[in-house]
């Protein structure tokens, strides 16, 4: 049976190093078809002012507009990638990345401090394909952002068109490139 790895363990608040929490992807799956048929819940309007929002306050939300198989694995790898970075729990978005796409992004810290003041709130699966051992999902993602760190300036809620394409590294699909399709949008 086969898991996807969810969150890090805490011990007294504390992350406790090398242990994770896993989820049959049975479970996985069903979950997301139990919550596919939840009516949605819309977007809240965005109200930073400038700050940065506390990471325990976001969840991201993941909506599949895909049923099969693949769409939710990748799903669930991009879902528990931006969980990761909202949490501020690097290691853990970053080890989801290709070795090659670790290279492109230098190095955690660094690819880290790029990625810490964005917090994913809604990712869309719009489709996903797969050719072999490469896949892409083309995406749409919203985060929000201090006003000061958007796409543009004041901009604190954003909509990126993403495809993200993925790779087979040791059976298991990871990230290997995140691309824009189009600038990113203030969300309306």
């Amino acid at each position: 049976m086969s898991s996807v790895w969810f969150g890090t363990a805490l011990v007294d608040g504390q992350v406790a190093e090398g242990l994770h929490h896993a989820i049959p992807v049975d479970r996985l799956r069903s979950l997301l078809t139990t919550w596919a048929d939840e009516p949605s819940r819309g977007l809240e309007p965005c109200d930073l002012e400038g700050e940065e929002p506390p990471a325990d306050d976001y969840t991201l939300d993941l909506i599949l507009d895909v049923e099969d198989e693949l769409a939710e694995t990748l799903g669930a790898i991009l879902w528990v990638h931006g969980e990761s970075i909202n949490q501020g729990v690097y290691e853990q978005a970053w080890e989801l990345l290709t070795p090659a796409m670790r290279s492109r992004m230098r190095d955690l810290r660094t690819w880290s401090e790029g990625v810490a003041s964005s917090f994913w709130v809604t990712l869309e699966i719009l489709s996903v394909e797969q050719t072999g051992d490469e896949a892409i999902a083309v995406t749409e993602l919203r985060t929000e952002q201090a006003a000061d760190r958007g796409p543009k300036p004041g901009q604190t809620c954003s909509i990126w068109p993403m495809t993200y394409e993925f790779a087979l590294v040791d059976g298991n699909w990871r990230i290997d490139r995140a691309r824009l399709r189009a600038e990113p949008t203030e969300c309306g």
